[in-house]
């Protein structure tokens, strides 16, 4: 059971490690642009006409997430998350529950007064500890030791993670254990001059493989290409990127190629005078050699309210 856990939340682990220090909370936020009040989503069936509400969101003052109703996958029973903050600003609990008001799950955190990550408590049906995290950070000469912790509800370990960075050195290295200390998985980031990653490489000890992936980036923050490969250099994901001369990405495309089966996934964004995309389309192309097996195409649209005389919508 616990393996299964740890596999599960593998995923979700990487991207966090991407940010020096102590990792933030993984929560669903979005921040606007512009004085945002409410935001409505949605998916639009082509072939009925019809618009589906798939989420809504709303917004403070400060352009904090405060509430957010998912529709989906049943319309029928939404869930709605709410979200508060401390005094800092950041992110203090969430809590999602049912139509009937029951608490389904949910997050709490706990900082130190510089704002660092010390714990974050996960909560199951009723508001039952279901597991916690704990991290700790130290300096040792030159190195930064950050060491995470994952328990279950009854307190045992489930895994744990360590992540060095040096200052001398642009970059960090990081392993995850299992309790009794065997790696899972471990690798490295490697990070230029404006502390954007330009590689990461990561290798699983029980499969045996290695993954290595490249950035590219324009003159700001924002990647051009992203390559994933294997050690022996081969494809196994490609994305492109385009944008405005705002910033705003207007072309998104992710390849991921195979022996027999090629599939191609195609983003085209279209924003409002606040820069919120208004309209995004997700273009699927499936080929077969230099056969086209399959197109298909989804269609999201939101409407935004904004304060006072800031009105919007697509």
């Amino acid at each position: 059971m616990k393996l299964t856990i740890i596999a599960i939340l593998l995923p979700f682990l990487t991207p966090a490690l991407l940010q020096g220090g102590t990792p933030a909370p993984r929560d669903p936020r979005w921040e606007p642009r512009g004085p945002v009040v409410e935001v409505r989503e949605y998916l639009l069936a082509e072939e009925e006409d019809q618009e589906a509400l798939v989420h809504r969101y709303r917004f403070d003052h400060q352009g904090k997430l405060t509430e957010l109703v998912r529709h989906i996958p049943d319309p029928d029973a939404p869930v709605t998350q709410h979200f508060s903050y401390n005094d800092q600003g950041m992110l203090e609990h969430w809590l999602a529950r049912d139509p009937s008001g029951q608490t389904i799950w949910g997050y709490r955190y706990r900082y130190d007064q510089e704002g660092t990550l010390l714990q974050e408590t996960e909560y199951g049906p009723g508001e039952t500890i279901s597991g916690q995290r704990a991290f700790t950070s130290r300096q040792e000469g030159d190195t930064v030791r950050v060491e995470e912790s994952a328990y279950d509800s009854s307190g045992e370990v489930l895994w744990w993670m360590q992540r060095l960075r040096t200052s001398e050195t642009p970059g960090e290295d990081w392993s995850l254990y299992y309790p009794d200390g065997r790696i899972i998985t471990e690798g490295s980031r490697l990070y230029d001059s404006q502390g954007r990653i330009i590689r990461e490489e990561e290798r699983d000890t029980a499969a045996r493989t290695t993954t290595i992936t490249t950035y590219r980036y324009n003159q700001g923050e924002n990647p051009l290409r992203i390559e994933e490969t294997d050690s022996d250099g081969t494809l196994l994901r490609r994305e492109e990127f385009q944008y405005d001369q705002f910033g705003n990405p207007l072309l998104h495309r992710t390849d991921i190629p195979a022996d027999t089966v090629h599939t191609a996934r195609y983003y085209q964004y279209e924003y409002d005078d606040h820069g919120n995309w208004t309209t995004r389309t997700i273009w699927n192309v499936r080929t077969r050699g230099d056969q086209l097996t399959a197109v298909t195409r989804e269609r999201r649209f939101r409407r935004f309210t904004y304060h006072k005389t800031h009105q919007g919508e697509e």
